[in-house]
């Protein structure tokens, strides 16, 4: 899809040992770790483990908090991937 890593791009997911968020942003970053580890949940849990990154465990950034908009820099699209029990209207 020839993404890459924009300015006003910030992924975030989160250390595994403390759930302390780790952002990826600017353009100094590969940014299939960057969503392979934003979306990486917890093992045992659909077979996905954490992604190793600069000596740490990273797994989805909901471990730090569902909707991380604390951490924008500015008005943002902030995503949330959840169970639902129903369609919105």
């Amino acid at each position: 899809y020839k993404l890459k890593p924009q300015e006003n791009l910030r992924i975030v997911a989160a250390d595994r040992k403390t759930n302390a968020p780790v952002v990826f942003e600017g353009k100094n970053y590969d940014i299939v770790d960057a969503l392979t580890a934003s979306t990486a949940v917890t093992p045992g849990i659909m077979n996905m483990k954490p992604v190793s990154y600069k000596g740490r465990e990273l797994i989805d950034g909901f471990y730090y908090h569902p909707t991380p908009a604390d951490l924008a820099k500015a008005p943002a699209l902030v995503s949330k991937i959840g169970f639902v029990n129903k369609l919105p209207t």
